[in-house]
């Protein structure tokens, strides 16, 4: 198996369906796909945590933070 992707902690975004959490659990299965359990944080309701999710590593991507503050002018062209 290759190294992981993806690290335990890890904030990460589920592309497909925009799901994120952080992750809480990789799991190796034997034809070669990697999963990775990811937890949502909690809503409004703490008294209920939310369900996580298994989720393949090729539709997952690093989540990234916003660093706010001054942006740069003109915004860069995407």
């Amino acid at each position: 198996m290759s190294k992981p992707k993806f690290r335990m902690g890890q904030e990460v975004l589920h592309e497909p369906t925009g799901f994120n959490g952080r992750i809480t659990g990789i799991c190796d299965y034997a034809t070669g796909c990697r999963h990775y359990l990811v937890q949502p944080r909690c809503g409004e309701d703490t008294t209920k945590m939310p369900e996580a999710c298994w989720l393949d590593e090729a539709h997952l991507i690093e989540k990234r933070k916003d660093k706010g503050g001054p942006q740069p002018y003109p915004p860069p062209v995407r």
